[in-house]
This record gives structure tokens, sequence and C-alpha cells, in this order.
């Protein structure tokens, strides 16, 4: 595995970008890459990071939603995608990576739609439409799982992965948002263990975030910081290291370097523990 965290330092290079990537220590991070970035900042990016031995983990492509009920802002939501696409495929990032949205009129918020077998074949018509537009050779398309919209546990992974039925389409792991139940949250490590069983090889990046359980007669999670919560981060661990060796676990999410820095601490403190070392 290698591991990687955002970059909150400002830079205005690749050189600068890549020697801030190294003094952190990191052998992965996300895309460096600017709002209104050209082909050029990619492939400049690209290339730094590639000389570098740096690994890019992912080109998000966030507050967008291609399930919106308005056609204009489903529209922008899917051009925003294939653009995002087309920068982490001149990155050659491990994924480009979004939720797949929602039918509320928040892009990600939960609705009761959101999970209908009418959203997931438009979920499958809108990866195939991005992937398509794109077609990349050096990257893949995926969606980040959430509690309320597809992908939300293994089965409909596997049910986008068989639909989409683009090799390029792939699989963003994050199993903290696939805590939504007592079973899951107690029995995290049989639920993580599962997953990877069934998409190990699809999987081109790992969130790595914590969640804990309040005390509280209505069932509230709330996210934490690797380190502070429940999660098995044993099992979580111990499966991802039988996967591909250059796999990017990113923390997100976090406030100040000082929490990235404790975050890091405790992740690489558990897999030494583990006996596994990290690239």
């Amino acid at each position: 595995m290698r591991f990687g965290a955002p970059i909150l330092d400002s830079y205005d290079s690749p050189s600068q970008w890549v020697e801030i990537v190294k003094r952190r220590g990191y052998s992965a991070a996300n895309s460096p890459l600017k709002k209104g970035a050209s082909d050029a900042d990619a492939l400049a990016y690209g290339k730094a990071a590639k000389d570098a031995g740096i690994v890019i983990a992912e080109q998000g492509s966030w507050h967008c939603n291609c399930l919106s009920r308005d056609s204009a802002e489903r529209e922008a939501a899917i051009a925003q995608c294939i653009r995002n696409l087309e920068l982490a495929e001149l990155l050659e990032a491990r994924c480009c990576v979004s939720l797949s949205g929602s039918r509320a009129d928040k892009w990600d918020a939960p609705h009761k739609d959101n999970i209908s077998d009418e959203t997931f074949d438009m979920v499958v018509s809108n990866a195939q439409r991005i992937i398509d537009a794109v077609q990349p050779k050096n990257t893949y398309y995926a969606f980040e799982p959430m509690p309320w919209t597809f992908p939300f546990n293994a089965q409909s992974q596997l049910r986008l992965l068989e639909a989409v039925d683009r090799r390029a389409y792939a699989v963003h792991y994050d199993p903290v948002n696939l805590v939504y139940s007592p079973d899951r949250y107690f029995k995290s490590g049989q639920y993580i263990t599962n997953f990877i069983e069934a998409l190990g090889p699809y999987i081109r990046v790992c969130h790595i975030k914590d969640v804990i359980l309040l005390d509280s007669y209505v069932w509230q999670l709330h996210e934490r910081r690797p380190g502070e919560g429940e999660l098995d981060y044993d099992a979580l661990f111990t499966a991802l290291n039988k996967l591909d060796p250059d796999l990017p676990v990113t923390t997100e999410h976090l406030a100040t370097q000082d929490e990235y820095d404790k975050a890091e601490a405790f992740i690489r403190g558990r897999i030494k523990k583990l006996g596994i070392t990290l690239k």
C-alpha cells in the first residue's frame, strides 16, 4: 500500500507540489490540479508525479449532481465528470471519483428514490456515457459508496460493475461510508473483509477515516479521525495488503495539518503492528 493525505500547503508549480508531498513523507497524493486546470497543467503534474515516484490517487468530481431532476443541472454535472475524467487520464491518476448523485435537491442528500431500479438504470447510463466520452486507457471512473445512493454495499457495487460493463469502470472504497446499521458498526471487520474479497481486484483507492456510535436513543453515527472510533483497522489493512501493492490509502475531512499528522501516525503505527510495510 501507499499512504497519502490532502496537501494543505500552497504551491504554484509541479516542482513545489512534489517537494511538499515528499517532505510530508507521502508516496501517494490526491490530484494537485486547481479549478480550471488545462490539459497542459495535467500533463505537467502527471509527469512530475511519475518522475518522483508519487502515485496520484484520485481526481475528484464533486458537488455535481448527475441524477438531478433538473435537466440543465444534470447535463452540466455529466459534463463536469467527463472533464474530470479527461484530467485524470492525463494525470494517469488511479481513478476519477464522484458520487452517483441524488434525486433530492442537494447533490449528496438522501432520498427515497436514490436506490430505486429506475435510478440504478440512470446511474449505469451516466457511467457509460462519461466513460465512453473519454475512453480512458490510463485511469478509471468510479463512484464513491454512500449509505443512501448507489453503490451502497458490495452487492450493489457488483451489480453496477456488471451493468456498466466497461473496462474503465472500477471501485472506490470508503468503509466508513458503508457503516449504517448496528450490525455493520459492531461487525465492521466482517463487512470489510467480505467487501474486499468480493471486489478487491477492482479497488483503485481506499479512503481511511473512523466512525463512532453516540450513546443516544436515536441512532447517531459521527465521523472521527482515524484511531478515534471503532472501525476494525486490523481487518481493513490485512485485507487491503493482499491487493495491488500500489493501492493508495488516503485520509480526508480533517481541518488542520496537526490532525492529518495524528491520523498518519495512527495508521502507520497500526500497519507496522500488523507487520505490513507501506511503500
